[in-house]
């Protein structure tokens, strides 16, 4: 079944009505016809069941149900990520939405590619998109938020709204991060992952102060993306599994 996030505007007690893109997609990209039934998502957790009924100004369809989306993870995830090629940026956001990141945060670091972050502020609404599609495709209730690209040091600041901060590291020897997960319940977690290089001895200084804990990821050197996607996915599903087994 097709799925749409639509703005909570178009929604009128039992119809909603699709506008703009949405509905150019649905007429003359999908073909959808009246009677088909779609899913709409209003990006607050809901999602409405529809049968569609065609007009020619715009799509409008029938409310037959809503209920809570239960596919969100249980914690708040902030992926901080060192900037880098196109590809693998796309790559980064579209693989974390699916995986279950609820923020992305790029950042200019010392060995990164982008040395100036203002020069791929152009790319921002690609990326959003990019998170869109992902969102509806692996049938998320909440579009990720992205943040503008911004400085190291910017980036480390985000510890201020977090339970616990987390930086890949791949000198760490000591504490795992599963080891770290299971001190106790943690809700909104952030992950630091470096570039191709890894993170400075300066800037790694810079996060310990700042209360960021070091983990590692294994033993074996992972690239950047793939490291931001082990992570976020070891981290997610760490503490799904632990919050499932403190509530049975």
């Amino acid at each position: 079944m097709h799925r749409f996030f639509i703005p909570p505007e178009w929604i009128d007690n039992d119809r909603i009505i699709f506008h703009d893109d949405i509905a150019r997609q649905m007429k003359t990209v999908l073909r959808i016809k009246a009677g088909e039934k779609v899913e709409a998502l209003d990006n607050k957790g809901n999602e409405y069941l529809v049968e569609i009924e065609v007009s020619k100004e715009a799509i409008e369809g029938k409310i037959l149900g809503k209920k809570k989306n239960g596919r969100e993870p249980s914690i708040h995830l902030t992926l901080l990520f060192t900037l880098a090629q196109r590809e693998k940026v796309e790559w980064i956001l579209q693989k974390g939405t699916e995986i279950g990141v609820s923020r992305f945060v790029p950042l200019v670091t010392e060995r990164s590619l982008v040395r100036q972050a203002e020069s791929v502020e152009s790319k921002i609404e690609r990326w959003k998109s990019i998170l869109k599609e992902a969102a509806e495709q692996s049938g998320r209730g909440l579009i990720p938020e992205l943040e503008k690209p911004v400085s190291y040091s910017r980036g480390l600041d985000c510890i201020k709204e977090l339970d616990l901060g987390l930086i890949a590291w791949e000198q760490e020897k000591e504490k795992g991060l599963k080891e770290i997960l299971l001190e106790k319940q943690f809700y909104k977690i952030g992950v630091l992952i470096g570039p191709e290089g890894g993170f400075t001895d300066e800037e790694q200084k810079q996060a310990i102060a700042l209360s960021w804990k070091s983990i590692s990821l294994g033993r074996r050197i992972l690239r950047m993306e793939t490291a931001a996607l082990v992570a976020s996915a070891l981290i997610i599903f760490t503490t799904d599994e632990q919050l499932n087994q403190t509530t049975r």
